[in-house]
């Protein structure tokens, strides 16, 4: 399971070494995540997300399950990102916008990466490019206080995803899907790993647990899990549409992922989430 995805050179960001790093919008700007067929979800986005993405289950990397966001049903593929690099839905997963910048945790410590290869960064003293991620006392601008804001909200509600799916198997109510995309004379693509709630499972829950769902919230993010798996012929049709532009060729079981968690050493001068 890829714990990084997209993040080609993960680097924790320091308020002295990078003081001079500015940040700049890039053509291609969801190129990052051509290649990335399903994302993490947060709880927070059940709701929104079920409008647009299937959402169903998948093993991080202990074997514990994750929500995720299913974006193609070929490996490398995301259906969602199109030739010019743009998000081709109304929502954008926050596991995407959080890019470049990432949280990572070293020694019960969270802290700020980036991803060095992202093109948008110009580190550079003399350069006007940009917004400033440093003033001249070395402390972070609004701009990267608003991307630490949102890498601290968004892992705080992927906690509460983590502890949903950990609810849904301890009453065992996850199995796994088999699904096929057919499209047409390209062939059928067979879809492996995944899980979902299961419907006859969910029935014969105890009453008292299913009314503490009603009212907690839980049964609502079930049901959006529940519904968004219509929109899985969906892909098939995306995929359809994009065939001739693309090869039929490729291995198609979808790649799982995790939550994000960068390998970086631990820096006194790190900037601390």
């Amino acid at each position: 399971m890829a714990q990084l995805l997209f993040y080609r050179q993960p680097e924790m960001l320091n308020r002295y070494r990078h003081r001079h790093l500015r940040m700049q919008p890039v053509e291609n700007a969801y190129g990052f995540a051509r290649q990335t067929n399903s994302t993490v979800l947060t709880l927070a986005e059940f709701g929104i997300a079920s409008r647009v993405y299937p959402i169903l289950f998948a093993g991080d990397a202990t074997g514990k399950p994750v929500p995720v966001v299913l974006l193609g049903v070929r490996s490398d593929e995301n259906l969602f990102v199109d030739a010019d690099g743009r998000w081709d839905a109304a929502y954008v997963p926050a596991f995407v916008r959080r890019y470049p910048f990432v949280l990572a945790e070293d020694g019960g410590q969270w802290n700020v990466c980036i991803d060095r290869a992202y093109p948008g960064f110009v580190d550079d003293a003399d350069s006007d490019l940009g917004t400033p991620l440093f003033g001249d006392d070395n402390e972070p601008l609004p701009a990267l206080r608003g991307s630490i804001d949102f890498l601290e909200a968004f892992q705080r509600t992927f906690e509460h995803a983590v502890a949903f799916a950990a609810a849904l198997a301890a009453h065992d109510l996850l199995t796994e899907v088999h699904a096929v995309a057919d499209v047409g004379e390209a062939g059928r693509f067979s879809l492996s790993g995944l899980l979902a709630v299961d419907e006859a499972r969910l029935a014969a829950l105890p009453a008292d647990v299913l009314q503490r769902w009603l009212m907690d919230g839980t049964m609502k993010a079930v049901m959006a899990h529940r519904l968004s798996l219509d929109l899985l012929p969906q892909l098939a049709l995306r995929l359809r549409e994009r065939m001739p532009a693309t090869s039929a060729s490729g291995d198609p079981a979808p790649e799982a992922v995790a939550a994000t968690n960068a390998n970086a050493n631990a820096d006194t001068d790190a900037i601390e989430a």
